[in-house]
């Protein structure tokens, strides 16, 4: 039997990275009061006032003209909370005003940045209103987050994990007769490539960053980000009214612009497999793919390997979304390893946990 090492967004935040989207956002708003700082004093004659700006189609920046400039900046980047930073702009001393939609859809609801750009073009097609104009703020904020990611990967060497624990993770990728495996990576980080280093000499492995690592592509829309859901109501409504400008950021249009859909495919084909999953959501913005995957005549098996802090929650959590992806699928359901023989994934890094 073959394996898929299947991860997550999950998998990358165990290893200690900033890359959630709040982490994200707050880096993104705080470059830009330091380009604003940077550039110097300016007079704004559209609101007669003099001070530090910065603006683009995704936000603008205010800061009021202080004499000791450097010094609040300081006080300004050390703040490493989102909801505190939205909180300090609220006093007063800066302003931030958010312009794009998806931004300020994104703050409401605290939603992944996937599935609120789809909720916006939704909104979006209904009323008839600028997808030009949304599709320019998307692809600036994926642009942003391939900066921001280039930024936060970390080598795992020296990263400060203890080896037994990055030896547990091992042993669980590679246990059992297996005739292949494959890891698969939805993240943009070459995380999971420390571990088929590891591991590809004594196992017949490859690897396929199925969203694109940032270290390797060459062109923006290389990176896969956006939405694909066939099983939404919406998504296939817009499929089938033939607007092609509404589909610049589906997943299955943009799998295109590479291989590594087309070696997956080929995998999946090859021989019955099982798959470990690690850090992945299940989230609805990846459900066209993982039921491809998931309900493939020779997928055995399903394991997730759940949140340790969180265990029956995140545990049930997977299971319902698992469900709903594959309601359609004949037995597709049964594949999933049941709670009790299921496993919590390794912890990397914890102050308050040893390793068994």
């Amino acid at each position: 039997m073959n394996r898929i090492i299947l991860v997550g967004n999950g998998f990358d935040l165990a290893h200690g990275l900033k890359s959630s989207y709040k982490d994200f956002v707050l880096d993104l708003i705080l470059q830009k009061i330091k380009i604003a700082v940077r550039e110097g004093v300016k007079n704004n004659f559209k609101t007669k006032s003099t001070g530090y700006f910065y603006d683009d189609i995704l936000l603008s920046i205010f800061i009021q003209n202080f004499s000791n400039i450097d010094e609040y900046l300081s006080s300004i980047l050390k703040i490493k909370d989102l909801e505190k930073l939205i909180q300090a702009s609220e006093k007063g001393s800066f302003e931030i005003t958010i312009k794009s939609e998806i931004l300020r859809n994104y703050f409401e609801n605290w939603a992944d940045f996937e599935k609120t750009f789809f909720d916006c073009l939704i909104q979006t097609y209904e009323k008839k209103g600028d997808i030009q104009k949304l599709n320019k703020e998307f692809s600036l904020i994926r642009k942003c987050l391939k900066d921001y990611i280039l930024k936060i990967q970390i080598n795992i060497e020296e990263a400060g994990i203890e080896a037994k624990r990055i030896e547990k993770l091992i042993e669980i990728f590679s246990h059992g007769q297996i005739n292949q495996l494959l890891f698969l990576s939805f993240n943009y980080t070459r995380t999971l490539g420390y571990y088929f280093n590891k591991i590809q000499h004594e196992i017949n492995s490859r690897i396929l960053y199925l969203h694109g690592n940032v270290n390797d592509i060459k062109q923006d829309d290389e990176l896969i980000f956006g939405f694909d859901n066939d099983l939404d109501e919406n998504f296939n409504k817009i499929i089938s009214d033939s607007k092609i400008e509404y589909v610049d950021f589906f997943k299955s249009i943009l799998y295109s612009n590479t291989s590594s859909k087309g070696e997956l495919i080929d995998f999946l084909n090859l021989d019955s497999f099982e798959v470990y999953s690690f850090g992945h959501s299940f989230e609805v913005s990846d459900f066209t793919i993982l039921r491809e995957i998931f309900s493939h005549n020779k997928c055995n098996r399903i394991k997730v390997f759940y949140h340790p802090e969180l265990d029956t929650v995140d545990y049930n959590n997977k299971r319902k979304l698992l469900r709903l992806m594959l309601r359609d699928s004949k037995n597709g359901f049964d594949k999933l390893v049941v709670r009790d023989q299921s496993e919590p994934m390794p912890i990397l890094i914890s102050k308050f946990k040893a390793i068994n």
